[in-house]
């Protein structure tokens, strides 16, 4: 496991133990959308990886990558209460879903 996919997992694990801290995150990363924080999350990792960043860098890297990570998170939690909420709090496993018109053509 390289340094960097190391960092990204102690990213998830921190933000995990963090889940209730969504009051941490920035206005400015609130203000992205889910798609926009993986992208600035994966470009920090291939930066990382790459060995571009110093060791000041790479603190700073660090603390926005956990900062992405609680803002995704806390994402995903509130589309899947959501979810529970439009499925009447039951969730259902994904291949239990049916099939749209698109996923047949390929």
């Amino acid at each position: 496991m390289t340094g960097a996919r190391r960092f990204y997992g102690e990213f998830v694990s921190k933000a995990k133990q963090n889940h209730t801290a969504n009051n941490d995150i920035s206005a400015e990363i609130k203000a992205l959308s889910f798609e926009e924080a993986m992208r600035e999350l994966d470009a920090i990792v291939d930066q990382m990886e790459d060995g571009r960043l110093g060791l000041e860098q790479s603190l700073a890297a660090y603390k926005r990558g956990a900062e992405l990570v609680k803002h995704c998170q806390a994402t995903l939690e509130a589309v899947r209460q959501q979810v529970q909420v439009l499925d009447g709090e039951v969730v259902k496993p994904l291949d239990h879903l049916p099939e749209t018109p698109s996923s047949n053509q390929v």
